[in-house]
C-alpha cells in the first residue's frame, strides 16, 4: 500500500451564510443637465445657432452681439454687412439708372446693358444727369 506524501487536511471550519438584501435600495434618479458648448460647428447653420443661443459663438469667433439678420433673414455678421453696404453705395446710382431706363423702354427679366444698345445709351443718359 502506498503512503500519501500529502500533510493531513485540516478540519474545515464551518461555513456562515449571510443573507443578501431582497431589494436594493432605491436611488433617486438625477436630472440630465443641459450642456451648452461653447463653439459651434462649422457649416450653413453655424451662425444661426450662434443667434438663437444654443452656442456661445462659431467657429471662426463671432458672438452673438456681432451678427444681425439681413433682409433676405438670412443671419450676417455686422462688420461684413456694413462692408457690402458701403461697396454697394459706388454702383448704386448706376443701378438705379439701369433701373429706369428699363422701365421707360419697356423692359422686363434679364437684358444686357452692352455698349453700343439703345438701353446703354439710355442708361448713359440717366446716370450723367444724376451725377
Amino acid at each position: 500500500m502506498k503512503v500519501s506524501k500529502r500533510p493531513a487536511a485540516k478540519a474545515a471550519a464551518p461555513k456562515t451564510t449571510v443573507m443578501k438584501p431582497v431589494m436594493k435600495a432605491v436611488v433617486a434618479m438625477k436630472k440630465p443637465t443641459v450642456r451648452t458648448r461653447k463653439v459651434a460647428p462649422a457649416g450653413k447653420s453655424s451662425k444661426a445657432n450662434v443667434f438663437s443661443g444654443k452656442f456661445e459663438k462659431t467657429e471662426s469667433g463671432l458672438k452673438k452681439s456681432q451678427l444681425t439678420k439681413n433682409k433676405e433673414g438670412k443671419i450676417v455678421s455686422k462688420k461684413m454687412q456694413a462692408i457690402g453696404k458701403k461697396a454697394y453705395k459706388n454702383v448704386k446710382m448706376w443701378t438705379e439708372a439701369c433701373q429706369k431706363a428699363k422701365a421707360e423702354l419697356g423692359l422686363t427679366g434679364f437684358v444686357a446693358v452692352k455698349k453700343g444698345t439703345s438701353l446703354y445709351a439710355r442708361v448713359r443718359k440717366i446716370f450723367d444727369a444724376s451725377k
